[in-house]
């Protein structure tokens, strides 16, 4: 987490480990700020220094801490706390300085403070406000709906995307924010669109038989689903039901399991039985990103306050503890054997900035450069002989001779504008490559990406709690 000087672009590294993916969430309150690390809350100061933890997470009920909110006064902050599925939320207290939790509101998520007076809280859809007091941190009288279901978005799971600056400006997240469209494009950049409506759908990946798509789809407040899309028959299965945290799935080596993650790893059987396991060794901080070089590992990139991104082959039923493959100060990410399991390309900022590198797999010894001038979300052509990443507004291609002792690397090469969703964030890639050399990409919407303001919104809450809300 970084703090940048809007008068001379001055950067100040305030804390590493933030998770800015599933609970990506801060408040700032002039001299602290507040932010979501391994699931709970920490506190740094604004100016920089040392990180310190404001809330424990208590496992397994609880799986989540996020949208912290400053209250007036600058003595307490107000929370949600995620609970284990069925996905429940709760509003609590905590003074800045640390001690004691206290729940405020039961079955509420992502507290925002109204110049109003009132607490504003999402529950079953919509946006509630309750007068409050924000000294004792306590309601004083009955909460009423404001905005209906079906306006605000959803970010994430169990949270509301909305914010109200002091002279009361709203800005949200809407319903449609999140919507895409699965998209099959050609090296000269023609696009085919799958049969599939507009949806939030998020990392597509491709069978190794080149059948099936397995995709994060759904989102909203209870979280996203896994599906599998067959290409050949065009029909849709949910392999993993809506749950809190749910995303990023990768096939393993041989196609027969779909790892995932879900506040944790786990598997479920790709053949539709919904036979499912747990991994063992994985954490709020871990997520699957790419299938190992056999049927039985996978990659990992585990978050770490001490070394930012690290890269670690897993095993999926404990046959062996995790294994770091890349641990060092920078951050490594998007990793991805080639087809011939010999190469590990990935991407790290060791240099300043993200690029990516290419090593010979398993000795790992030595660092070949791919990108130039910064790349992101690498994946290997299905023959080996390309690598693609994100670059510059690019889809990139690097041609790609590995057959001697050192690799032969071409000059890379944009392939077409990326104009396409990048998801989540930049080190797992949020699109892949078929068989026949196509990009499977996510496509937003005319109206997705934009956000909504309204100006002196809180003259328009006044007149809805005058009516005594919406319906």
């Amino acid at each position: 987490m970084t703090r940048i000087s809007l008068t001379d672009g001055r950067a100040v590294d305030l804390a590493a480990g933030a998770d800015f993916v599933t609970g990506a969430s801060l408040a700032w309150d002039g001299d602290e700020i507040v932010f979501t690390r391994g699931g709970a809350l920490w506190r740094v100061p604004a100016a920089g220094g040392e990180p310190r933890p404001l809330t424990d997470l208590a496992p397994p009920e609880e799986v989540l801490h996020t949208d912290p909110l400053v209250l007036p006064g600058g003595r307490t902050v107000l929370f949600t706390c995620l609970t284990a599925a069925p996905l429940r939320g709760r509003i609590e207290a905590i003074p800045l300085a640390g001690g004691r939790r206290s729940v405020v509101l039961e079955g509420g998520i992502s507290p925002v403070w109204s110049p109003t007076g009132h607490l504003l809280f999402g529950r079953e859809g919509a946006v509630w406000a309750v007068p409050f007091d924000p000294l004792e941190a306590r309601a004083l009288g009955p909460a009423v709906r404001v905005i209906p279901p079906g306006v605000v978005g959803s970010v994430r799971a169990g949270s509301l995307g909305y914010h109200l600056s002091a002279n009361g400006t709203l800005v949200f997240y809407p319903a449609n924010f999140d919507d895409k469209r699965l998209v099959s494009v050609a090296r000269d950049s023609s696009e085919l669109p799958l049969a599939l409506p507009p949806g939030s759908y998020g990392n597509p990946r491709i069978s190794p038989d080149g059948r099936r798509v397995a995709v994060e789809a759904g989102g909203g407040t209870t979280g996203s689903a896994i599906e599998v899309i067959d290409l050949v028959r065009g029909t849709r299965a949910i392999s993993v039901p809506p749950a809190p945290g749910t995303a990023f799935p990768l096939w393993t080596r041989d196609g027969a399991r779909i790892v995932f993650r879900s506040f944790g790893l786990s598997w479920v059987a790709a053949d539709g039985s919904g036979k499912t396991g747990v991994i063992a060794g994985g954490d709020f901080s871990t997520s699957a990103a790419s299938a190992g070089p056999d049927a039985g590992s996978f990659i990992a990139i585990h978050i770490r306050p001490e070394t930012a991104g690290d890269l670690y082959l897993m095993s999926i039923d404990g046959a062996f503890p995790p294994k770091p493959l890349l641990a060092t100060p920078a951050y490594e990410g998007s990793p991805h054997f080639s087809p011939d399991g010999r190469w590990l390309a990935y991407q790290s900022n060791a240099s300043g900035q993200p690029e990516i590198y290419v090593r010979r797999y398993p000795a790992l010894d030595r660092a070949w450069p791919v990108s130039e001038g910064g790349g992101v979300q690498v994946r290997w052509s299905p023959s080996g002989r390309e690598i693609y990443y994100r670059g510059s507004g690019q889809v990139m291609a690097v041609a790609f001779d590995g057959k001697g002792a050192e690799p032969v690397l071409g000059r890379p090469t944009a392939l077409f504008a990326d104009v396409y969703d990048f998801g989540q964030g930049i080190s797992i890639p949020n699109y892949d490559v078929t068989r026949e050399g196509r990009f499977l990409m996510l496509r937003r919407g005319p109206q997705g990406g934009s956000l909504r303001v309204v100006l002196n919104w809180t003259e328009e809450l006044k007149r809805t709690l005058a009516k005594g809300g919406v319906r």
